[in-house]
Formats: C-alpha cells, structure tokens, sequence
C-alpha cells in the first residue's frame, strides 16, 4: 500500500495574505481587487458583480481597463496611490460613476496593486445637483440686488439673462 502523495504545505505569508484580504473585503466598503504582475490573485464577489455587466458604447469592459490599469501600477514604487474616475452608461443609458483607488503594495518579494471599486454614482450626482441648485439661488440674489438698488429694468434683464446663460452652461 502506496502512501498518496501530500501537496506541499503553502507558505505562511501566502496563507496569512489570503486571509487578511478575506477579512478585509467583508470590512471594506466597495469592492475589492488584488493583482500582481498581471495576474489576479483575489477579488470579491462584489468587484466581479461590478466590472462584468457589458456596457453599451463601451469598447473596452471595465474589467479589462482596470486590469490595464493596474498592470501599469504594478511598476510603481512600493506606497505609490491613486484615484480614477470611471464614467460610464447604464443598459437604459442612465449615468454610472466608478471611483478605484490604486494603491501599490508589497506582496511576496515583489509588489502588487490593491483596487477598490466604489459606485459613487448617487453621491456624484447629488453632488452635481447641489451644485446647480446653489448656483441658482446666486443668481437669483444677484438679480434681486440689482432690483432693489435701483438699476434700470433693461439693464437688470439683460444681467438676468446673461447669468442665467452662465448657470446653464449655455450661450
């Protein structure tokens, strides 16, 4: 009777590694990618979810940007970070808006790129409305002060059309 063969045990570092990321992904908000050298070494359930729907009038998937991107981190130096900003269309055309943070980090002898994929479609677009709306209430102000200090009715319609073009981006 033959003993069958063991595989050989994985390292430590290797073990602890995928815990830590386990851990880390069910703790973190938004959703997780690890790669190094051009491979994926872990990602969560939500990063997948994410990066894999096809969006119409895009020529490259998210995923395969982010991979791209990623793969040109992984020659930065070791701490080196940053955010990208990803727009994008929905199948009804609706707007969506993806942040990644980028973050460079040891693993192994080498390093890796740590990704954090975060949907920030609605803070981006409550944003951007509330940004409107007080560029709004501007304009009114500065029309209601022309009104009470006397200016020429003429004059204070041809302000108000004019900030009121500047507020709608509009000529």
């Amino acid at each position: 009777h033959r003993p069958h063969p063991t595989p050989p045990p994985q390292p430590q570092s290797e073990i602890a590694a995928g815990e830590g990321l386990g851990w880390l992904s069910h703790r973190i908000q938004g959703c997780l990618c690890f790669v190094s050298r051009g491979t994926v070494i872990f990602e969560n359930a939500q990063f997948g979810e994410l990066v894999e729907a096809p969006r119409p009038g895009v020529e490259l998937p998210l995923r395969t940007r982010l991979l791209n991107e990623a793969m040109a981190w992984n020659h930065e130096p070791l701490g080196t970070r940053n955010t990208t900003e990803y727009r994008l269309t929905d199948r009804q055309g609706d707007p969506l808006i993806y942040e990644c943070r980028f973050n460079v980090v040891p693993y192994r002898s080498d390093r890796g790129v740590l990704m954090v994929l975060e949907d920030v479609t609605e803070r981006t677009l409550l944003s951007q409305e509330a940004s409107q709306v007080a560029q709004f209430q501007s304009v009114l102000a500065r029309i209601g002060s022309l009104a009470v200090s006397g200016t020429p009715v003429q004059e204070i319609m041809n302000e108000a059309v004019s900030l009121t073009a500047q507020a709608l981006h509009v000529e």
